[in-house]
């Protein structure tokens, strides 16, 4: 059975068996979520997620944000994965097909505080969770996603179960009807990308986690076996996936998406759908020395599938900017790089980058296979008042192959928490979240943390 044998692996894993690389890894992805949440919690739709949030009840788990507040873990959970997604700054995943550690890291941290659980036990309980997310992403298939699910909480919330039910101590028999009620909650829209929906969608995920574990252990019942049989989830919303079977699991615990596929982490606070063109037309400036006021036209080719979360040609807002490679292109000639103040409303509506979008076109790379932003290549036609210049580029900035440097790590933290903490909590606690496998128990992560925000209302993103 195959839910069964997904159940058995992520409650019955030792975590001194999760191997250190993997560990390794996913104290890098802690680092940077808990940076990116930081600088999401002055998004002005963490405020609003707020709203909805009890004042009162267990104080389980913290807010990622800069209050010292805690909150029922399935609460600090939500929030913290709205946090993280606000600006969709958050790592990526090539195996999960999304975002991981959004929904994953949230629900890991907060469940862990809520149990005292050791830093490596939450970091393996990570490892494993999105062993289990990204063999599921992979039966789902590209078609899935492309047919408008979002695959980092449809996929992603059967790894944040996994997790909590990991932290909690479900068994193999609680964890199978933990999986059935989180597959009934498992939901999230492409359609809904470039808007406070999209962040929406990892809370939701990360708590409804927390919630199917918490119903599985007190005995509530959903069907035990959701991934088997007919009109299984697979079944339902699969679309040219491989299929789930007991041969293609036994590699469970021996071959770790994390370490052998990898995380990529964003240098820029975008798609990941635009980093690659991106990063060409840089490294095209620096080659030839190219500005802007030279440029007629830029042509962005796109493989198939790449181009399907980049919804909007024409943005207004720094949401909606996020997700359209007219205005990563504008933004970049503009202001040479890409930054979080790139994406501030006022920004997106500048009169010089809506004309500069007006130059920018989409084209599609025939191919038969299928791609994401973390894979393929792009190309690039730059029409010059000198002439055309045409440029292929394979690489993928924040990949395993092209990764952050320990520096730009660093630099992207604490450029993110600057939003919400004063510079020595910043860098105490970049300190302590690189520490992370080696406190005894995770509460002491952000415990400490309790300096208000220099500035406490939120900023002014759309």
């Amino acid at each position: 059975m195959i839910t069964g044998r997904l159940a058995e692996f992520a409650t019955g894993f030792a975590d001194d068996a999760v191997p250190g690389a993997a560990i390794a890894r996913a104290g890098d992805a802690l680092v940077d979520t808990l940076g990116v949440a930081l600088a999401g919690s002055r998004h002005p739709v963490s405020a609003l997620a707020r709203t909805i949030v009890p004042a009162i009840g267990e104080h389980e788990a913290s807010v990622w944000g800069g209050d010292g507040a805690k909150v029922r873990a399935g609460d600090a959970a939500f929030l913290n994965a709205v946090h993280t997604h606000a600006l969709d700054f958050d790592d990526s995943s090539p195996a999960l097909r999304g975002h991981p550690s959004c929904t994953l890291m949230p629900v890991a941290v907060a469940i862990g505080e809520a149990t005292g659980a050791s830093g490596r036990s939450v970091l393996a309980s990570y490892a494993i969770g999105l062993e289990v997310a990204s063999r599921i992403s992979s039966a789902l298939g590209p078609g899935h996603y492309l047919h408008g699910w979002h695959t980092t909480v449809t996929a992603g919330i059967f790894g944040a179960t996994a997790i909590a039910g990991r932290l909690l101590g479900l068994d193999r028999e609680a964890l199978c009807r933990a999986f059935g009620l989180a597959a009934s909650r498992a939901s999230g829209l492409t359609r809904n990308f470039g808007t406070m929906a999209k962040p929406l969608h990892a809370g939701d995920g990360a708590r409804a986690a927390i919630e199917a574990v918490h119903l599985a252990r007190c005995g509530f019942t959903a069907d035990a076996a959701i991934l088997d049989g007919p009109q299984n989830f697979i079944a339902v919303y699969g679309r040219g996936g491989s299929p789930l079977t007991q041969d293609s699991l036994e590699s469970l615990g021996e071959r770790w998406t994390i370490v052998a596929d990898g995380i990529f982490v964003k240098r820029w606070p975008c798609c990941y759908a635009v980093h690659r063109p991106v990063a060409a037309l840089q490294a095209l400036i620096d080659e030839t020395g190219l500005k802007k006021d030279e440029i007629v036209s830029v042509e962005v080719g796109f493989l198939p599938g790449v181009e399907h979360p980049l919804k909007h040609r024409a943005p207004t807002t720094g949401s909606e900017a996020r997700f359209s490679i007219e205005y990563a292109i504008a933004a970049t000639l503009l202001d040479g790089d890409l930054s979080l103040a790139s994406f501030a409303d006022d920004q997106v509506r500048r009169p010089e980058a809506q004309a500069l979008m007006a130059r920018v076109r989409r084209f599609s790379i025939p191919h038969e296979g299928m791609f994401n932003g973390l894979t393929g290549f792009t190309e690039l036609v730059v029409e010059t008042t000198a002439g055309t210049i045409r440029r292929r580029y394979e690489r993928t900035p924040g990949s395993p192959e092209w990764p952050l440097s320990p520096d730009e790590q660093a630099a992207k933290f604490l450029g993110c928490a600057a939003l919400a903490l004063d510079d020595r909590e910043a860098h105490d606690l970049l300190g302590r979240a690189r520490s992370v496998a080696g406190l005894a128990d995770i509460r002491a992560l952000y415990d400490p943390v309790t300096t208000p925000a220099s500035s406490p209302e939120p900023l002014a993103w759309n």
